[in-house]
């Protein structure tokens, strides 16, 4: 025993097993040798000096009159073999990252990045300058955790978004339980593994593509201008027409809602794959409006939970819509307008609508009602904001812990919009479900309504 394990990284568990497994087999019956064959260790590595190495073992019975008499151990040096697999597997993992950041303009990727490392920096904050476990702490790591993994899982970013996902499990576990243990050096191991896949990420970007830094993209200092804007600025300051060139600059760079949400539409065939649905059917309406550059990453985040929320609350499997003879592949409309010089864009799906049954059950789990009382519809609607609040019956990675609505109002918040429910009883089938359309509304600082804008965005663009 000592000869093969003295030097042996192996927990002391698996190693007791199979010393006891070793003693159960010599000398007794051969049929003893097929009953624990399974705890005897087959792999392992040492330490020689300051090199590891890893060794296969292949164990054999000598068997004499029916009874095992000795075990012949055949030990292999794999350690060529191991390095060879190793670099394999880092090599298509490597790959894989190439593949996924082939189709996504600088512009985008770095919007991530930048975005991705304030969330990741204001956890760090939280972690860094918390004592205790708290609520609001708790609530703020798992949502921007939460958000990390809907943005990643937008551009296909596996990874990054696997990795987002095991940490949201760990917050999870947090956040269920008022006594959970709060560990800051833990929490902080955790949250380098972000940041490591982030880097990972960068490098590739960086250093495998040659896309270096933002020197190849809009997201330097000042901005890239099209020919076409160039003369069209021209033209106003010959003409001294000083206000309309003060709007057509500042719509340059601006875009409509549908170009600002394409990726996270196009993200919802995997998910709808996840869930064993169709694809959506997305509809925008975007009205001749225009999202301001610094509102479009709010967008981007905002909706990554919304039409997610959509597509895994609100559809119905594709077996129920075929019985209740809707399309199976189900519709999403986004509109937008302009009232009271506020942008409300509406977001309405075609499946059964709010669960309000299930979401007055949640608010007397959640103290907030008694049985017998009798909120309104409207009340009971708005319960969907409420931290951790979800009419899921199981957490998958996709949903379930009651997050994305909070996010949604959170984030909005933060720039002066806000998220509201508006419910149409009238088409409501069931008393239990009632149809309903969430809406974002944005300050005017965030948008613009105006045809010239057209023009700009377009050719900004080309």
């Amino acid at each position: 025993n000592d000869f093969l394990f003295k030097r042996a990284n192996i927990a002391s568990d698996a190693l007791d097993s199979a010393k006891a497994a070793i003693f159960a087999i010599i000398g007794e019956d051969e049929m003893n040798f097929g009953f624990n064959e399974s705890l005897l260790l087959t792999e392992f590595d040492v330490d020689i000096g300051a090199r590891k190495k890893y060794l296969s073992l292949d164990w054999n019975p000598i068997i004499v009159d029916d009874v095992v008499s000795k075990l012949m151990v055949s030990v292999r040096d794999v350690t060529q073999i191991k390095q060879m697999e190793s670099d394999a597997l880092e090599q298509k993992r490597q790959l894989d990252i190439i593949g996924q950041l082939l189709n996504l303009s600088a512009e985008k990727y770095l919007a991530f990045e930048e975005s991705t490392l304030r969330y990741i920096q204001v956890i760090r904050d939280v972690i860094s300058t918390t004592d205790h476990r708290n609520d609001k702490a708790v609530s703020l790591m798992f949502r921007n955790m939460h958000t990390i993994k809907g943005n990643s899982r937008t551009y296909g970013f596996t990874h990054l978004s696997n990795t987002a996902h095991e940490i949201e499990s760990a917050y999870s576990t947090l956040k269920a339980s008022a006594d959970a243990a709060w560990e800051p050096t833990k929490l902080l191991d955790d949250l380098e593994q972000m940041e490591s896949s982030m880097a990972e990420y960068s490098h590739v970007y960086r250093s495998v593509l040659g896309r270096g830094g933002d020197s190849g993209s809009n997201r330097t200092k000042g901005f890239w201008m099209h020919n076409a804007i160039m003369d069209k600025i021209q033209t106003y300051v010959a003409a001294q027409e000083i206000a309309k060139l003060k709007i057509y600059i500042s719509q340059i760079n601006a875009n409509t809602i549908e170009q600002n949400l394409v990726d996270v539409i196009t993200s919802l065939s995997s998910i709808s794959s996840q869930l064993d649905k169709k694809m959506p059917i997305v509809t925008v309406e975007p009205n001749k409006v225009r999202i301001k550059v610094k509102a479009q990453e709010l967008l981007i985040d905002v909706f990554s939970h919304i039409l997610r929320n959509a597509v895994d609350h609100g559809l119905e499997s594709t077996e129920e819509r075929i019985l209740a003879e809707k399309h199976e592949h189900g519709a999403i409309s986004i509109r937008a307008e302009v009232a009271n010089k506020e942008l409300h864009i509406s977001t309405q799906d075609d499946g059964r609508g709010l669960n309000v049954k299930g979401l007055f059950t949640k608010g007397i789990q959640i103290g907030k009602w008694k049985k017998g009382d009798a909120p309104s519809a409207m009340e009971i609607a708005e319960l969907i904001f409420h931290p951790g609040v979800t009419t899921k019956a199981a957490v998958t990675d996709i949903s379930g812990r009651g997050v994305g609505l909070d996010a949604v109002k959170q984030f909005l918040a933060e720039q002066g919009g806000k998220a509201s429910v508006k419910l149409h009883p009238e088409q409501a089938k069931s008393a239990d479900f009632i149809p309903f359309e969430l809406i974002v509304t944005l300050p005017p600082n965030l948008f613009f309504e105006a045809e010239e804008s057209e023009v700009v965005a377009d050719e900004n663009k080309r």
